[in-house]
């Protein structure tokens, strides 16, 4: 299993909180100039959701998942850690 660990990224569009008890988040997350879009998931991460709503870049610790979903299978980012970066 690999481990990447992306830096300057920044929320796009979509933060949630999920899950009965709101303990995991779910969000779209961008790096850089390109606008490209990634899907991520963290598991029992729901209290970092601070870190990512604040607008200050943070980076991502995450493996590469697939998703099965509703009989659909996607790639996501499935984050390990998020620690907002220094200013």
């Amino acid at each position: 299993m690999n481990i990447y660990l992306f830096q300057n990224k920044r929320i796009k569009y979509f933060l949630k909180k999920v899950g009965a008890d709101e303990t995991h988040l779910k969000l779209n997350i961008f790096q850089g100039s390109n606008q490209k879009t990634y899907n991520a998931i963290g598991f029992s991460m729901g209290d970092k959701h601070q870190i990512t709503t604040n607008g200050n870049s943070f980076k991502a610790v995450f493996n590469i998942d697939e998703n099965h979903w509703n009989g659909n299978t996607s790639l996501q980012l499935l984050l390990k850690d998020i620690e907002e970066e220094a200013s």
